[in-house]
């Protein structure tokens, strides 16, 4: 089944109001749609080329939304309203990574933001381990702006924030299956208990950069917050058994801890530098 109500409602358009904007009779529209007739090749082009999808896609015969062209053409659009060059070292890169990460079928903002971030960073994104080092940055940006910079909730940020959660837990699922292969199910599966060694939060007194703890605060946060996510999808997904959710409690359990070691040290070193009466 062709994706053509998808995308048109999407858009905001009714069939007759789409019908008008693409000069497409109203019937024949509703046919394409209902599946009755087979969208012709000069007018799939037509709507693919409007709704900046791939032909096949539109079709219904793939799921990869957006290919070379499609990407080419958004960055270019962005990158010319900012009246700025075209690096086609890192656009060609760019395209090399959403090429190895295709299941992730990523939009086109983010794609956008990739290439942005390719081509004015001294480390692009060369690989898929490198794209979930890149997600995790871009979540956390996101996290950031909510928690301290932003006094009401924005839905916009959240919608971000959420997008490259869903990202990033993907592509480390991935990541994790391509790694261990058949002894994934083994590898996350230990018979042995794990054993968590509270004693380096003692070590945490060794950090004086409110800055840096901020970071780790932040990341520790994020990391509770993801961990919790993704024991729930392993456990519905039958990846692992219930059993294995105590282990997975224990380390959220030490994060909680850390975090709170981190802000009772940010805490003493602002303690320390707060003026007093006598300065």
């Amino acid at each position: 089944m062709n994706k053509l109500k998808e995308l048109r409602k999407a858009t905001g358009f009714t069939q007759k109001s789409f019908s008008k904007e693409v000069g497409i009779p109203l019937r024949t529209l509703q046919n394409w749609e209902n599946g009755e007739s087979n969208i012709k090749p000069e007018k799939a082009k037509l709507l693919a080329d409007y709704f900046n999808v791939q032909i096949p896609y539109l079709l219904g015969y793939s799921e990869i939304r957006y290919g070379s062209e499609q990407i080419t053409k958004a960055i270019k659009e962005s990158i010319s309203r900012k009246n700025e060059q075209l690096n086609n070292e890192q656009l060609e890169n760019t395209l090399k990574i959403c090429e190895l990460a295709s299941f992730l079928n990523m939009d086109l903002g983010a794609i956008v933001e990739l290439y942005n971030y390719n081509s004015s960073s001294d480390s692009p994104v060369e690989s898929l381990e490198d794209l979930s080092d890149f997600f995790l940055a871009r979540f956390r940006d996101c996290n950031e702006v909510l928690y301290d910079i932003s006094p009401t909730p924005d839905a916009g940020i959240e919608a971000v924030a959420a997008e490259y959660e869903e990202y990033l837990e993907k592509l480390q699922d991935y990541l994790a299956k391509r790694k261990f292969g058949d002894n994934y199910q083994s590898a996350v599966s230990s018979d042995e208990p794990f054993v968590i060694d509270y004693s380096i939060l003692d070590n945490i007194k060794n950090i004086g950069n409110v800055e840096e703890l901020d970071e780790l605060i932040t990341d520790t946060l994020l990391a509770n917050r993801l961990l919790d996510r993704l024991k729930d999808k392993m456990i519905k997904s039958n990846i692992v058994g219930k059993d294995y959710n105590l282990e997975i409690e224990k380390v959220m359990s030490w994060l909680i801890d850390f975090n709170n070691a981190l802000d009772k040290r940010k805490k003493t070193i602002e303690n320390k530098h707060t003026p007093t009466d006598n300065d």
